[in-house]
């Protein structure tokens, strides 16, 4: 009888129970909100930067996406490894770089600045709509790498793409002025105002 009483106490700390059924409580997904910097753990769903925050991200794992939001800044460094993908919009500057890896694609949109450097994407690069300065390079990336639509100082310098390993095709149509690099191997196809890169 004292031993049934000592399992019911154990077990009352992490379940409901009901007449006789044992309803267990719902897990936590794990997701967080970042305004500081994490270092060396796992977080078990999403990492959510607010607008106007920052958030630097150092040998850190993220089984979920990382968001950025308007105005708000996220460096991924120090061989992180984020498992969904890396979403910004409206960022003021977002980063991967320093032997991290994304297993799915880099996104940034509408925003100020964006830079991949010295990192892995198993996905897409994604750049579009920025006015900032856009750097992509000595990076590994299996899919695309697409800039569209951006527009920054009147240097070619604000929009560089050199040194990488390309996947599938490497894509800038629109930008103003145009992307300047040039040591890209690319597996598809070098097209638009990248022809040459």
């Amino acid at each position: 009888m004292k031993t049934f009483k000592k399992a019911l106490t154990v077990v009352a700390g992490a379940a409901i129970i009901s007449g006789s059924t044992l309803v267990a409580l719902p897990a936590s997904a794990g997701d967080i909100t970042c305004r500081t910097t994490l270092t060396n753990r796992t977080i078990d769903g999403n990492v959510n930067v607010p607008a106007g925050a920052n958030c630097t991200l150092k040998g850190v794992t993220v089984d979920g996406n990382v968001k950025v939001n308007s105005n708000s800044y996220v460096n991924i460094t120090g061989k992180s490894r984020i498992k969904g993908n890396v979403q910004a919009q409206g960022q003021r500057h977002v980063l991967v770089q320093g032997y991290s890896r994304v297993d799915g694609d880099v996104q940034a949109k509408s925003g100020n600045s964006a830079y991949v450097g010295v990192a892995y994407v198993d996905g897409n690069v994604q750049i579009e709509q920025n006015f900032g300065k856009i750097t992509v390079g000595s990076s590994q990336i299996k899919g695309d790498v697409q800039l569209f639509s951006n527009r920054g100082r009147n240097s070619a310098y604000t929009k560089t793409v050199f040194n990488n390993r390309i996947g599938g095709n490497l894509q800038c149509k629109s930008n103003t002025p145009a992307p300047y690099g040039d040591n890209n191997r690319v597996e598809g196809n070098k097209e638009d105002q990248c022809r040459r890169l």
